[in-house]
């Protein structure tokens, strides 16, 4: 089981190949959620925002830099597959996949993207597939091409703001659990505590550029 990050490179001119990364899984098996609410439960959301919590920071590979080439490999996390987290004139290709998603754009500390393809890449019984989510930085001619998707837990397809815990972005609830059970989905949630962390049934809209092809 990978406790956090489990590879995360700070330079540029990087080939990764021939490789596995395995961390836990929590979804596999798990139907999606359903409108209305996980099971339209408040105890069975309170279980999966639980789990969710636990399984943040499990990333398969993080890099940030240029002229990035990842290929040939199994990543099989909770969090990010890939996570690009900034830098030019990356190719992605060959992959077998299961996570957060093969992910572009970052919460805090990276760089604008630009010129990044992802190509040839199944994902299986995956928690999301492809998954844009920008904060401060552009992202830029971004291709997405050939990725096979099997069982998406959540949303196979996000391009927008961080769906997560983080204050500001997607609460973990939206939009699934109506804002009249978010109290009592806190309340059955220890983790919770922390005001920081938003359960909040609203979305709120990126302004940073994003040109991503799909």
């Amino acid at each position: 089981d990978s406790g956090y990050w489990t590879l995360l490179v700070r330079a540029s001119d990087v080939i990764i190949r021939n490789f596995t990364v395995s961390a836990r899984q929590m979804w596999k098996g798990q139907p999606p959620p359903k409108s209305g609410g996980w099971n339209e439960t408040v105890a069975e959301a309170a279980r999966v925002v639980a789990r969710m919590l636990e399984s943040f920071n499990t990333d398969g590979v993080d890099v940030i830099g240029d002229n990035v080439h990842i290929h040939n490999g199994v990543i099989d996390v909770e969090d990010d597959c890939i996570g690009m987290k900034g830098g030019n004139n990356w190719l992605v290709e060959d992959l077998n996949a299961s996570g957060a998603g093969l992910s572009v754009g970052t919460l805090s500390w990276g760089r604008p993207v630009s010129n990044v393809t992802f190509r040839n890449i199944r994902m299986f019984e995956t928690f999301r597939a492809i998954y844009v989510k920008p904060k401060f930085y552009s992202v830029m001619n971004v291709t997405y091409e050939n990725i096979s998707v099997q069982s998406a837990y959540l949303f196979p397809i996000w391009v927008g703001p961080a769906y997560q815990e983080l204050d500001g972005s997607c609460g973990l609830l939206w939009p699934w659990v109506p804002s009249a059970a978010v109290d009592a989905v806190r309340k059955l949630v220890p983790s919770l505590t922390d005001t920081s962390v938003s359960l909040g049934t609203t979305c709120k809209p990126t302004d940073v550029p994003i040109d991503v092809t799909i």
